[in-house]
C-alpha cells in the first residue's frame, strides 16, 4: 500500500473548524451571545485544546467565534485585566434573559 497525500485547498479543514465551533457552540449558556457553560469535566488540558483549535481556525481560515462574549475573547487573547468595567457589564447583560436584565438594570439604578 503506498501513501498517499491529499491536497486541501482550505475546504476540508475550514470545515472541520466550522464544525468545531458548531459543536462547541452548542455546549454554551445562551441569551444575546454565548458563555462557555463550566462542567467538571473540562480540564485545563481541555481548555487548552479548545485554544489551539481557535488559534488554528484563525490563523489558517480567519475563523473567529463571533458568537462568543466579547468580554471573553478579550480576557482569552489580551488575558483578564484587559477586560474593563464598561465590557464586563455589557456583556453580563447580555448574558441575562430579558426579563432578569430589567431587574439588573434596576437594581444598578440603586
Amino acid at each position: 500500500m503506498t501513501s498517499e497525500k491529499a491536497f486541501d485547498s482550505d475546504g476540508v479543514s475550514r470545515e472541520v473548524s466550522s464544525a468545531f465551533w458548531e459543536h462547541f457552540l452548542e455546549l454554551c449558556e445562551v441569551e444575546d451571545e454565548r458563555e462557555p457553560r463550566l462542567q467538571l469535566d473540562f480540564t485545563e488540558k481541555l481548555w487548552q485544546a479548545v485554544g489551539g483549535v481557535w488559534l488554528k481556525g484563525y490563523l489558517d481560515h480567519n475563523i473567529k467565534p463571533i458568537q462568543l462574549s466579547p468580554a471573553l475573547i478579550l480576557a482569552c487573547c489580551q488575558g483578564v485585566n484587559s477586560v474593563d468595567k464598561e465590557l464586563l457589564l455589557m456583556s453580563f447583560r447580555r448574558f441575562l434573559s430579558a426579563h432578569e436584565r430589567v431587574a439588573a438594570d434596576k437594581a444598578l439604578q440603586g
